[in-house]
């Protein structure tokens, strides 16, 4: 096939996408499969948030903008100039990434899939800004923004780190964990740093983990089939290893 034919490409319903693939499966019919990132530059969120920008400029946001598992879900049509469409699905995996299957010419597919990515990379982001809640680790408070082609990617955990520099001069990396850990509490419940610091291991972990040790109380006390008071008055250091005394004669007894 010809790599110069051109293709044109637009937004289309996302049952072209899966209908094509499953005819290919359910006919038995030979075809061949082709997936690539769309850039080897997406490392960043900034970059993340670009990308965004250059794929909503093209074909539009999401059905569903408020999802941000949505944000690289397209099917899209590639028509050449012979007339001949195929449908290539943009995605995310580790990286946004356009993929598609065809059950002629193996050619046809590598040419339409490399001609998005460059039409993607090539074209200018477009302004928007999203905001919601990204469910990782944790849940963290998001904001993907562009404006005039420059990323404005934030969220609650960078807010945080900057917080915490300006107020006491100390960079998240640049310390432990465990100065680091004081750092935030000392940042979310306006201690000083010479408070925070001061305090032995277990009066900070008493501390650190309050809210959420009676949960953890609790959830132990209802799957070990022990009374909560059993565990209700005991310090954090206390409850740890009785929680490791329960697991360890658990699991013996178990085998």
């Amino acid at each position: 096939m010809d790599k110069n034919i051109k293709y044109t490409f637009r937004r289309a319903e996302p049952e072209k996408y899966s209908e094509q693939f499953k005819k290919s499966k359910e006919h038995g019919i030979k075809s061949s499969e082709y997936s690539r990132d769309i850039s080897d530059n997406i490392i960043t969120c900034d970059d993340h948030a670009i990308m965004l920008g250059r794929i909503w400029a093209l074909f539009g946001k999401p059905d569903d903008p408020s999802m941000y598992e949505d944000f690289y879900n397209y099917t899209i049509s590639a028509e050449n100039e012979n007339g001949r469409i195929l449908y290539l699905e943009v995605y995310e995996h580790t990286k946004p990434a356009v993929s598609g299957i065809d059950t002629e010419n193996s050619q046809d597919l590598k040419n339409a899939v490399d001609q998005l990515c460059e039409l993607i990379n090539s074209t200018p982001p477009a302004d928007y800004e999203w905001s919601g809640v990204v469910e990782e680790d944790f849940p963290v408070d998001v904001t993907y923004a562009v404006k005039d082609g420059v990323s404005a990617y934030t969220d609650s955990f960078i807010r945080k780190m900057k917080g915490i520099e300006d107020r006491f001069g100390k960079k998240y990396g640049e310390v432990s964990d465990e100065v680091w850990n004081r750092l935030e509490y000392a940042y979310e419940h306006d201690m000083s740093y010479d408070a925070v610091m001061s305090l032995s291991d277990a009066d900070f972990n008493e501390l650190y983990f309050s809210d959420s040790l009676e949960e953890e109380k609790r959830l132990i006390s209802d799957a070990a089939g022990i009374p909560y008071e059993t565990v209700k008055d005991m310090s954090y250091e206390e409850f740890q290893k009785f929680s490791m005394e329960l697991f360890f004669n658990g699991s013996s007894s178990d085998n």
